[in-house]
């Protein structure tokens, strides 16, 4: 894996799990396939100057601690800014799956309008946070006609398929307005 990471790439996208190990950052982890881990002691070994973003849009990935191994707070996000990384989106706290990706989706979308990674990521979470009944209900039909073009999608369609249909039959104005869906997600940046 960390082969592949220094690859001459522009982005990295993570979507897992990931730990923060308060006993011993530095085994702190995003965890791969079976029982691999890429630990924070090998993405701190890493060159990634090369990457403009990496997201990790996998679960507490933005968690530090003070127990270190230099003499500021370390976790995941640090060892990518010490790898040379020009900004990490990770989050605070567990995040819902379905609301993490509607995130993901937008915030690719704004980074495609050439917005800054900060600016992308405010539009997102302005997104999901006042997004109508109505906006999101047509997000998903929309998303859901895109990737039924492929047959290998459709387990992920009727996923989103059950999501829209809740979301359409709740009384909520606002289905995703409460902050636990999308104020976890946090851009960190060295340039």
């Amino acid at each position: 894996m960390t082969a592949a990471l220094e690859q001459s790439h522009q982005i990295f996208h993570f979507t897992g799990h990931g730990a923060y190990n308060s006993l011993d950052p530095s085994q702190s982890c995003l965890f791969l396939t079976g029982s691999d881990r890429l630990t924070l002691l090998e993405i701190v070994q890493l060159h990634l100057s090369a990457y403009h973003l990496v997201c990790l849009a996998a679960c507490e990935t933005a968690v530090t601690g003070d127990q270190t191994i230099t003499d500021e707070y370390v976790g995941l996000v640090s060892a990518f800014l010490k790898a040379g990384v020009g900004h990490i989106l990770s989050t605070l706290w567990r995040v819902e799956s379905m609301t993490s990706m509607i995130m993901m989706v937008q915030f690719y979308r704004e980074l495609q309008q050439q917005k800054p990674p900060a600016i992308a990521l405010k539009a997102a979470q302005a997104f999901l946070r006042s997004g109508t009944r109505d906006q999101l209900v047509n997000w998903f039909t929309e998303a859901i006609a895109l990737l039924s073009i492929n047959p290998a999608n459709r387990s992920f369609c009727i996923l989103l398929a059950d999501e829209r249909d809740r979301v359409q039959s709740t009384e909520d104005e606002h289905p995703y307005a409460h902050p636990y869906y999308w104020a976890a997600f946090h851009i960190a940046g060295a340039r």
